[in-house]
């Protein structure tokens, strides 16, 4: 068996634990649901153009930095097989080609070409170099400066392209979605990349202080975050058409995003499944009226604010020790 074959029945057979994990309605949903984009993908076709081409890059990179990279555990495997990294960062590159390829063979060709190499340079130099690239979030800010230096400064660039790209096309839609793209994505990494650490929970005396305190570094990390945006959009585009309810939404959306992830902590698979069904709800809310839409995500943020303070009250802090919070913020 060659060490590719080998590699690829391990995390088929690693992706097969995963899937079993989950309940079963889920998975019953799942398999047709996968089935049902790749085939509202195909039948899109979209025109080969520079812009959808530069949409496609966008996303390729931002989806691929989180995806095709190998972690730790991954590369030691890799290493005792005697497959050299770059072939596997180019077999998952192509892998994660095959929706692009579905939208448009052209666009997906050049896009996972170009993709791949882009990828493979930013990986060679990240290891050669090893610098901490520049955030302007908080500096105590752990989860959001290790997102940041991941996948985090794709989907904020990715949000700053596609504000620019609505700005030169007069698409109001596009500008709307690089403001969700750019406050939400970035957000979504930071809460639903890995489980936060309980010993870095408990440092905060109760509840209420540590949901607290994860609000301001949230609303003063996204504020930070859509600054660039605002300002691009108070230079090209008229007062009156200025998106102030999105920018709220999207805002609202990333206390959304921590409060889920608190309320079903620690268990991320379920908050996922939570946050899912509640953005289903909203967003059909919205579509009918975002005045609506908002004023439903501001009923509910009180009511996830008290579970997960309750959820956190009888994880964190019912049994815990003196020696286990030595230390308060």
């Amino acid at each position: 068996m060659s060490p590719i074959v080998a590699y690829l029945k391990i995390k088929c057979l690693s992706s097969y634990r995963i899937f079993k994990e989950f309940p079963l309605p889920i998975r019953l949903i799942l398999l047709p649901a996968l089935i049902l984009i790749g085939y509202v993908l195909s039948i899109q076709n979209i025109a080969p153009s520079v812009t959808n081409y530069l949409y496609c890059l966008g996303a390729f990179l931002v989806i691929g930095k989180w995806l095709c990279g190998i972690h730790a555990h991954e590369s030691t495997l890799v290493k005792s097989l005697g497959i050299p990294l770059r072939c596997i960062l180019v077999l998952k590159c192509m892998l994660l080609g095959i929706p692009f390829m579905l939208l448009n063979g052209l666009i997906g060709g050049a896009v996972v070409v170009s993709g791949s190499f882009i990828l493979y340079i930013l990986s060679s130099v990240n290891k050669s170099f090893r610098f901490a690239l520049p955030s302007f979030y908080m500096t105590e800010s752990y989860q959001w400066l290790s997102s940041w230096r991941a996948e985090g400064v794709w989907g904020y660039l990715l949000g700053l392209f596609l504000t620019c790209m609505g700005l030169y096309s007069g698409n109001r839609n596009l500008i709307y979605f690089s403001l969700l793209c750019t406050s939400c994505l970035s957000c979504f990494f930071i809460y639903y990349r890995m489980i936060d650490p309980l010993p870095f929970l408990t440092i905060y005396k109760n509840p209420s202080c540590l949901i607290q305190k994860k609000t301001v570094e949230l609303l003063v990390n996204t504020s930070l975050s859509l600054a660039v945006s605002v300002i691009l959009l108070l230079l090209f585009l008229p007062i009156k058409a200025f998106p102030i309810l999105w920018i709220a939404g999207g805002i609202l959306g990333n206390c959304l995003l921590l409060y889920t992830y608190y309320c079903c902590y620690p268990s991320m698979l379920k908050a996922l499944i939570v946050l899912c069904s509640i953005l289903i709800v909203l967003t059909a809310i919205g579509i009918e009226n975002p005045l609506y839409g908002l004023a439903a995500l501001l009923l509910l943020l009180p009511t996830l604010y008290f579970i997960a303070y309750r959820n956190l009250k009888s994880i964190l802090y019912v049994n815990a020790t003196p020696e286990d919070r030595t230390t308060t913020v």
